[in-house]
């Protein structure tokens, strides 16, 4: 259907794939196809306890990266309407919540009896903030207990320690990020993965150096 072929698939990969589930996932679009994942295919990815502040934001830009890889045109619409809409989604919070928070602060210390415009859409800002928070609390919560009911013969998945003010902070952090993640991916025609340098010209991974290149070199 729609000219889908292995041998396509197999050229998306060939001609620079850098990640395998956004490749197979846009090649699944472009051909009008979808991608099913059934429950049994769902796998923890548990972070270790000893990860630093630079190897977390490392993460991060590898993820972000990811969308400056494309097979098609359509496939480079949709990677930059997320790219933009990550960028600006996230420097929008990292500028919102500061100003919602001194808002609220100081009508909490001048104890005014007026309500403005400006204190009313700060309270529905961190209200919907908290309550996604929340939805995002449940979600790993289920997802977890789902993990757990499936591979009872594994060792039990728990994230108790996943608090509200954890999963929040965390999400503030990354927001916060997000503006340096989202430039440095722009200023930058390469990443590193795993000890190898991955270069990308036109959407497509067209030079690799490994550790042992660098070295020779």
């Amino acid at each position: 259907k729609g000219g889908y072929s292995d041998d396509k698939m197999q050229s998306w990969w060939a001609k620079g794939g850098y990640s395998d589930d956004m490749l197979v996932q846009g090649f699944a679009v472009e051909h009008g196809r979808s991608v099913a994942t059934p429950l049994s295919a769902l796998f923890p990815n548990e972070v270790k306890n000893d990860i630093s502040f630079g190897q977390a934001v490392n993460f991060i830009h590898r993820q972000v990266f990811v969308l400056f890889t494309y097979g098609s045109t359509r496939h480079w619409l949709k990677h930059s309407a997320l790219f933009f809409a990550y960028a600006f989604a996230n420097t929008w919070t990292a500028i919102a919540f500061p100003a919602a928070l001194v808002i609220l602060v100081s009508a909490i210390l001048s104890r005014s009896t007026n309500c403005s415009i400006t204190l009313g859409l700060s309270c529905v800002y961190c209200a919907s903030l908290f309550a996604m928070i929340q939805i995002q609390k449940w979600h790993l919560q289920t997802s977890a207990s789902l993990v757990n009911t499936l591979s009872q013969h594994r060792k039990f998945m728990d994230v108790s320690h996943m608090t509200f003010s954890t999963l929040l902070l965390s999400f503030l952090s990354g927001s916060f990020l997000a503006p340096y993640v989202a430039l440095k991916c722009l200023c930058s025609g390469s990443i590193k993965w795993g000890g190898i340098v991955y270069h990308v010209a036109e959407g497509r991974i067209d030079r690799v150096v490994h550790p042992s290149d660098s070295i020779c070199c």
